[in-house]
């Protein structure tokens, strides 16, 4: 039987073996640890996505305002 024809590819094995790494991690640090690094990531998380388009929009600016100065800054 060749690699190409089993029912599982290495994407699989990725998976149970971050799920195996987390179960292994959830054990030694326990419940209430792994949930504050958990609620700390989902506050990253959620933060990134909040200043995502403001963040775009201010850039978008900045950008306009650097290509009517680049005459200027580049003579």
């Amino acid at each position: 039987m060749s690699l190409d024809q089993l029912p599982f590819n290495g994407f699989d094995l990725a998976v149970v073996a971050m799920l195996i790494a987390g179960l292994a991690r959830g054990r030694k640090h326990g419940m209430s640890e792994e949930l504050m690094s958990l609620l700390s990531w989902l506050a990253i998380l959620f933060g990134c996505a909040a200043v995502y388009e403001p963040g775009g929009e201010l850039l978008e600016q900045f950008t306009s305002l650097f290509d009517r100065l680049s005459c200027y800054l580049l003579a």
